[in-house]
């Protein structure tokens, strides 16, 4: 005979809600994924336009004896405050959704740890595209200024 005390409800209820969490992880997996390419392409436009507006003053500044790196770095650096901003506001909104979250089905487990790291993680990701869409600083130089 079937003893009805031996159930493990929680064992029942991760069974059923297996294929629900899968679809939900390869969502979210798909849509980080876009969201990652979009900010990549946006970024390299950001950049390049902006190089392409303060070329005049890039020639000057490695007439001046700045590396092209150098001007990169700085070009990049100028995007993390709004990163930062763009992050944290991103992260608060998220916190709202999880209550809503919690409202409807439960409990759900969030460690701040990981979500601190990857907030670090996409700061570090857009600092990383921005620098790589400055590379056209290396074209620019001191001889091509002079000459215009």
């Amino acid at each position: 005979a079937y003893n009805w005390i031996d159930i493990d409800m929680k064992e029942i209820m991760s069974t059923q809600l297996a294929s629900t969490v899968f679809a939900v992880r390869v969502g979210v997996s798909i849509f980080m994924t876009l969201s990652a390419v979009v900010v990549m392409i946006i970024l390299f436009i950001l950049m390049e336009s902006s190089v392409r507006q303060k070329r005049k003053e890039f020639a000057i500044m490695k007439g001046l004896g700045y590396t092209s790196h150098q001007l990169m770095f700085q070009l990049a650096c100028c995007i993390v405050p709004s990163v930062i901003i763009s992050v944290v506001i991103g992260t608060l909104i998220s916190f709202a959704v999880i209550e809503l979250i919690i409202d409807y089905y439960g409990k759900v487990n969030i460690d701040i740890s990981g979500v601190i790291v990857l907030d670090i993680v996409i700061l570090i990701f857009c600092f990383l595209c921005a620098f790589t869409g400055t590379r056209k600083i290396r074209k620019i130089s001191v001889c091509e200024l002079m000459t215009e």
